[in-house]
This record gives structure tokens, sequence and C-alpha cells, in this order.
């Protein structure tokens, strides 16, 4: 129930931001949430996007955000999205590694990855490629949440294109450029 449903209420003046997990989902960003917001780190909220698909008004920001040219305006955007969190990994987050480390010059930088970009493209290619398709879109598009999570995929392929000229970003080849 992940990714259906998010009850929390985050105080976007409780935490500051302590800690960003940048690696690229598929690279262990659940077990990283679990840890960080465990009793021994002790680094709740985290931020992941099982923290952004229930909410429809946060996949618009996230997809106003991606948009968004001129940095300040985005900038503005992912505070919304940001404040009030100790840590996070997982999507977003990826998507706005210079953004986040400017508006949060004092966290903690963490490069999380697979063993090899081959797996990971393996396992990115099962679990989030049917996400942007219209197999996804066609049963869902009644929900505006899924409609939401629909044109975030196709928002970030889009992205990926710009930024790295890669069609297609469930490849070892975007999986190596990004981590570079």
């Amino acid at each position: 129930m992940r990714f259906f449903s998010d009850e929390r209420e985050i105080d976007s003046k409780t935490a500051h931001m302590q800690v960003l997990c940048l690696g690229l989902s598929r690279c262990a960003t659940s077990s990283l949430q679990a840890a960080l917001e465990s009793d021994v780190l002790n680094l709740a909220p985290c931020m992941h996007m099982a923290h952004i698909a229930p909410h429809a008004d946060r996949e618009r920001m996230v997809i106003d955000a991606i948009n968004e040219e001129d940095t300040q305006k985005r900038q503005k955007l992912l505070h919304k999205i940001y404040d009030g969190y100790a840590s996070s990994c997982d999507f977003p987050g990826w998507l706005f590694v210079p953004d986040l480390m400017d508006m949060y010059p004092d966290a903690a930088v963490v490069l999380n990855t697979r063993k090899s970009s081959q797996a990971w493209a393996e396992s990115i290619g099962n679990s989030h490629s049917f996400f942007g398709t219209r197999w996804y879109y066609w049963p869902t598009f009644l929900w505006k949440t899924d409609r939401l999570h629909y044109a975030i995929h196709r928002t970030g392929y889009a992205w990926v294109q710009r930024r790295f000229g890669i069609a297609d970003m469930f490849t070892a080849e975007f999986y190596e450029r990004y981590n570079d």
C-alpha cells in the first residue's frame, strides 16, 4: 500500500534536510528510506516517491518543477516539496541534484548505486518502464493521481532526453552517464 496511500502530515518547519541520497530509483532506495527513518539513524521523515505518488498536488508540483527552467522558481517549488524532510532518496531527488545541493548545502550526500549498470537496467526496466506506456495510462486515466503518475514518467523521460541525449532511460548507458 506504500504508493497508494500516505497519511503523513509533514510540517515544513520541523525537520531540516540532513542527508541527500541521490542515486537512481532501484538502487536500494526503499531500504535506504527504511534505514534513514529507523530509530538508529533517526532521519525521518525521508522524501521518497512513496510520498509523492498518492498526492495529486505533489505530483503536479514535481511535473511543474521538472518543466521549470528558471532556477529560483524551480527551487521555490522544490522547497514546497522537500522542506520538513530530514532526508531524501529515490525520485524525484535524483532529477534535481544541483538544486537540492544548492538548497541544502550542509546536507551529507550519498550516491547509492547497484552492483552494475546492467543489473540496474534490468531492474528498472522490469519494474518502472510500464508506467510510461499507454498500457498503463488507459486503465488508470480515470484517477487523477494515476494520470499524473503517468505524466511524471513521460515528463521524466523528456528530461532525460534533454539532459543526456538518451531516448531510453532504462538503459545501462543512462545509468553510467548519470553516475559519472
